[in-house]
């Protein structure tokens, strides 16, 4: 064989290898899965400088959410009030209100986010310096969570994109389309249950659960957990769970369920359900199954990725 043809045949092969081995980038932000509540991915960050753990979290419709107390201690002022919102303990809505503001530098990883929006509000975890970081923050930055190596991804370049899709493949993984609502600033994802779909919200945290109104529709037999739930403008209500398990169709899929939460999810935001029951969010997918299948979620690419 000529020596030069050879040579790029082993040059093509190392390019090759060095790609797929490189298909998640050096820039990874790890985090940890800990127990609030469910299940919920918390990782490291800075704001203006001091240390924060963040909790990444796609059902929250704001960009960074910090305390008060955290926001005064890292510098943030010129608060723009915005109403009564957050709680300090489950059905007691915080004195506080609920404020916004620009945070000067929030670093995730070697990410460094400039001026970007702050919703100030209450939540009764008690850490001073924790915060969350929402929606708009994983819409903006075209996230990447992989939640078997326990890393997510800001802005990944498309040359990891497509040797991810190569890898998963290559693993089994399916590929289910999810969208993101721009009213409900939700992504969702359709679900299939006894014959019935709906929208159910993709959640990077807490437990799977179905609406109670849903719950109902599908003739579900249900007992009560003895726990209730506290919304974040003061709402409570019971907590429910399936009594037999339930199979999930997502995609043509089968995933069986043998344990979620059912509850109220209207009342838990103090919001209306439409007329037309197939328009109204069916339930959560939660963080429990998406760590159960070792989900990857390209949210730029709207795409959510489970283990055969």
């Amino acid at each position: 064989m000529n020596t030069r043809i050879l040579f790029a045949i082993i040059i093509c092969l190392c390019i090759t290898n060095r790609t797929l081995s490189q298909c998640q980038e050096k820039n990874g932000v790890p985090f940890e899965m800990k127990k609030i509540a469910g299940k919920r991915p918390i990782f490291k960050a800075s704001v203006n400088g001091f240390p924060a753990n963040l909790m990444f979290h796609s059902n929250a419709s704001f960009y960074l959410q910090l305390n008060h107390a955290f926001a005064s201690q890292v510098g943030i002022d010129s608060l723009v009030s915005n109403g009564s919102f957050g709680i300090s303990k489950p059905g007691k809505v915080s004195e506080l209100g609920r404020d916004s503001a620009n945070v000067s530098l929030l670093q995730v990883g070697i990410n460094q986010l400039k001026n970007v929006p702050a919703s100030i509000f209450e939540v009764p975890d008690g850490e001073i310096n924790a915060g969350m970081a929402g929606v708009d923050w994983i819409k903006t930055n075209r996230i990447v969570i992989d939640y078997k190596k326990k890393k997510f991804f800001l802005n990944p370049k498309i040359e990891t994109l497509e040797c991810l899709k190569a890898k998963l493949s290559k693993e089994k993984y399916i590929s289910i389309p999810i969208k993101f609502d721009s009213v409900r600033q939700r992504y969702l994802v359709k679900i299939e249950i006894g014959g019935l779909t709906r929208n159910f919200t993709l959640s990077t945290v807490a437990f799977t659960t179905i609406d109670s109104v849903f719950a109902v529709d599908l003739s579900l037999k249900i007992k009560n957990t003895g726990n209730s739930y506290g919304g974040p403008t003061g709402s409570v209500g019971f907590v429910y769970e399936n009594t037999i398990p339930l199979i999930f169709s997502l995609v043509n899929h089968r995933y069986k369920i043998n344990k979620l939460t059912i509850e109220d999810m209207y009342a838990y935001i103090k919001e209306t359900r439409t007329k037309e029951k197939s328009e109204n969010i069916g339930g959560i997918l939660g963080a429990d199954f998406l760590v159960e299948h070792k989900a990857i979620i390209d949210f730029g690419n709207e795409t959510l990725y489970l283990k055969e």
